[in-house]
Parts: C-alpha cells; structure tokens; sequence
C-alpha cells in the first residue's frame, strides 16, 4: 500500500502512527508545507 500524509501536526502524525502498526509494509510519504516543522514533525 501506497500512502501520501500531508501535514506534521498532531493529525499527520497519529496517522502515520496507526498506519504504520496497521500496515507496517505500507510506503508512506509524509509532507509538510510549512517552514515551522512541529516538535512531532
């Protein structure tokens, strides 16, 4: 499975959070569009 995060908030990251123990053979790609990356990004 082929996954595209978008934002590296508190959203984005739960997501690729379950995702990964859901789907741990998953391809994720995670972006963010901001300068200011979060303390979880």
């Amino acid at each position: 499975m082929k996954v595209i995060v978008l934002g590296s908030s508190h959203g984005g990251y739960e997501a690729v959070e379950e995702l990964l123990l859901t789907h741990p053979d998953a391809t994720i790609q995670w972006y963010e569009k901001g300068d200011f990356i979060s303390f979880m990004g």
